[in-house]
């Protein structure tokens, strides 16, 4: 009976529709002949430049760092029309087809944004844009350092507008709806205006010198208009004299406002707090902030057609909607590309778990980085997280300047108690991880108790407790693998600081690159006296623990060095993340090179190579995404077909038997709509193996560094040793034995393999492929 049980075969559960696709390759080249692929389904979020809608509403745009985005269905899904940065957008209101869209240059669209045609206009960077209500062949851009532009004839001709109006930086443009020749435009910060049409210009002398940020016009009686920025000034006699309208309210920064154009006596105003709301033209406010996760509000949109439905962009966030006059938010950002990725950390024992820290928060992966979801986390600018390698459900992560710690995979948080220390890193002792440094813009400081109390430093010359860090800042830390009390801190504009007695006593180690802005440091595991440091001026190399540095730049064409990262199992290989892109030197540091096929020219925040496997490679960026490399595979490729009631399988094209002499097929089980497939078979064609406890009713699958355990009738499985459902979405999924075959869920095993599954409706056949092609 035994027997027959070990020999037991092993199938799992397919959807049909389900498509995974993970790559693997264990030998390290140095080509370099692979591509960066973008992976962000679910990475969402990003600042907002722009917002704009159609009359009706049927379409929104939004601007971002790094590309225009189109929503046709009322922001639940955007799809990006453009890459680039994008300030502005003007919708013709007579003809909504026609939209124009700046950044670099200006664009024209004719199909409501589907396509777009460079106008190739004599000037560059449009920060603003507007067009008249009357003649909308009219239009203004306001540029970054050239004053004002006007075209009569639809974008195909520009000439600059002068006469008393600045050649300074344009933040806004805005036309009178009732009498379009009177125009209102910020030229950094101070408000200048025109009454025919642009062709002469005067300042506003109630604004001078106010840091105006935006202006809005009544749309019922235009001589009511209102300007914020760093205050907020309220004009009723067409910006001749002006009263500001927030001496009652806490706020310091006011970054745009919109007017209801039904009932215009209400306002709505942008703040770094959220969103104020008047309700009497500006004479009381109130935070309406309800589900608005992100509240640096920077633009703000009201429909024409529904005054209660509104819209804002944040800078971190992406978009949110309101449909009830702004009582209660709900975010609107899937698609929206727009992320700024700060770190990139990855599971040591599970290199298919990711984390990334954004600029509003933790998304994680779990399949590699195919997809990602939000976790509970603050939504605050996230610069470092950290996992314990003994136990890779403790993670840290900072945040806003603080330190959270979670017990469970980053599903939930709590602050932990150091509320002197302002935190910027993290580094965690590799052999003892209760103890832990900060650095901030105090020092350092240490923990021996995994994170609950900190000690200050101590100055290596007169033995005092005091900050030893002479301009404060530390934004790297690194700790020697071997000899963890050797500390190296990396400063602002002060080099590298040391220490040789576990943080307590700090000395500078800085010949040869005192004076630089260091923002990342990286140990050469196989020799901790080689040390690479990244700065602000290039790549520093140390051969000697810090004693002296010499430049290590050969090669690299951007000196601006966010990060550096050492591949652990070839030391020869590093890779930097510059403001251009990443760049490899695959000798030591010696000579670098461009590795950016695929990348764009990123400005590259963060390097993570995968712990288990050396090939691939995560890259974070600053406003675009998160990319993946993976270096050409040297193994040989597994393909395995099969069909349902077919009890055959192929692997390469040879044809095998699933369950030899038994005749096992796959078969569909009708209460899941599932299909179950016999996979004993296809572990062991992939070179993996599977157990069998009789006592537990357990299966445990071994294939390269997983480990799969799966309890029959149990809807919960282990991968590494941690919990997860089998099926998320169905708890009724579970292994299950039928005719003495144990079935195992095809979902959950094939995203903890690294298969790619397709399945072929049309030929009724099921595709295995390992490693991804």
């Amino acid at each position: 009976m035994k027997n027959r049980i070990i020999s037991l075969t092993v199938a799992f559960v397919m959807f049909l529709s389900l498509t995974i696709a993970l790559p693997s390759g264990k030998t390290l080249s140095k080509n370099g002949s692979g591509k960066w692929v973008p992976i962000n389904n679910g990475l969402y979020g990003g600042d907002v430049l722009s917002l704009a809608s159609a009359p009706d509403g049927s379409v929104i745009y939004a601007g971002t760092r790094d590309g225009a985005f189109r929503s046709v269905n009322g922001g639940t899904y955007w799809v990006r029309i453009r890459k680039g940065y994008t300030n502005a957008f003007a919708v013709n209101p007579s003809n909504p087809k026609i939209v124009y869209m700046a950044g670099e240059d200006i664009f024209k669209s004719t199909d409501g944004g589907l396509t777009w045609k460079d106008l190739y206009a004599n000037f560059s960077d449009v920060d603003s844009l507007a067009i008249n209500p009357k003649n909308p062949n009219i239009l203004y851009a306001g540029t970054w350092g050239e004053g004002v532009f006007k075209s009569t004839d639809g974008g195909m001709h520009w000439f600059r507008i002068r006469n008393g109006m600045p050649e300074r930086n344009i933040f806004t443009v805005t036309i009178d709806p009732l009498n379009p020749n009177i125009i209102y435009v910020v030229p950094e910060g101070d408000v200048f205006k025109s009454t025919d049409g642009g062709d002469h210009w005067q300042p506003v002398m109630g604004l001078v010198e106010c840091d105006i940020l935006s202006i809005a016009i009544d749309p019922i009686n235009p001589k009511v208009i209102y300007a914020v920025g760093g205050d907020m000034y309220k004009s009723t006699d067409g910006g001749i004299l002006w009263d500001r309208i927030n001496d009652d309210l806490p706020y310091k920064q006011f970054c745009c406002i919109a007017i209801n154009p039904v009932n215009t006596k209400i306002l709505y105003v942008g703040t770094e707090e959220g969103i104020l709301k008047s309700t009497d033209g500006g004479q009381s406010w109130h935070l309406t902030n309800k589900g608005l996760t992100n509240t640096n509000v920077v633009n703000i949109v009201i429909l024409p057609s529904d005054s209660h439905t509104i819209y804002v962009g944040t800078y971190g966030s992406g978009v949110f909607k309101s449909t009830n006059d702004g009582m209660h938010w709900h975010k609107v950002s899937s698609g929206f590309l727009y992320v700024t990725v700060n770190t990139i950390t990855i599971d040591p024992r599970n290199a298919r778990v990711l984390y990334a820290g954004v600029d509003e928060g933790i998304f994680k992966s779990e399949d590699g980085g195919l997809h990602w979801h939000k976790i509970g986390f603050p939504e605050y600018d996230v610069s470092c997280v950290k996992i314990i390698r003994s136990d890779t459900l403790v993670v840290y992560a900072i945040s806003g300047e603080r330190l959270y710690k979670s017990n469970d995979g980053g599903l939930h948080w709590h602050l932990l108690n150091f509320a002197l220390v302002t935190a910027y890193t993290l580094a965690i002792d590799p052999l003892h991880h209760n103890i832990m440094y900060i650095g901030g813009p105090n020092g350092v400081f240490k923990s021996t108790d995994g994170g609950k109390h900190w000690q200050m430093p101590k100055d290596v010359t007169n033995n005092n407790t005091q900050n030893v860090f002479p301009m404060g800042g530390i934004d790297s830390l690194a700790i020697n693998p071997k000899n963890p009390n050797i500390i190296y801190a990396g400063t602002w504009g002060k080099g590298v600081f040391k220490s040789t007695d576990g943080g307590m006593h700090w000395y500078e180690a800085n010949n040869g690159i005192k004076r630089k802005f260091v923002t990342s440091l990286a140990i050469d595991n196989a020799n901790p006296n080689v040390i690479y440091a990244g700065t602000d001026s290039g790549i520093y190399k140390s051969t000697n623990a810090g004693a002296s540095w010499s430049e290590s730049n050969d090669g690299l064409t951007n000196k601006n060095v966010n990060t550096v990262t050492i591949n652990p199992s070839d030391t020869q290989i590093i890779y930097a993340g510059t403001n251009r892109g990443v760049f490899q030197s695959t000798d030591y540091g010696m000579h670098w090179h461009s590795f950016n096929n695929g990348l764009y020219g990123y400005v590259i925040n963060t390097v993570a190579i995968d712990p288990k496997d050396h090939n691939v490679i995560y890259a974070g960026t600053y406003g675009g995404m998160i990319f993946k490399y993976v270096y050409p595979d040297t193994n040989p490729l597994i393909k395995i077909t099969l069909q349902p009631n077919n009890p055959y399988m192929t692997v390469n094209g040879v044809k095998k038997e699933i369950d030899p002499g038994r005749g096992t097929k796959p078969v569909i089980i009708p209460k899941w709509s599932r299909t179950v497939v016999p996979i004993r078979a296809i572990v062991e064609a992939l070179g993996g193996t599977i157990s069998w406890d009789g006592k537990e009713r357990k299966v445990t699958i071994n294939f390269n560094d997983t480990v799969i355990n799966l309890w029959i009738d149990n809807p919960k499985a282990k991968v590494n040793g941690e919990t997860k459902w089998i099926d998320p979405n169905n708890h009724d999924v579970k292994p299950i034995i039928i005719n003495d075959r144990t079935m195992l869920p095809l979902r959950f095993v094939a995203e903890n393999l690294g298969c790619k599954v397709d399945w072929n409706g049309a030929t009724r056949t099921i595709t295995i492929t390992y490693p991804t092609p």
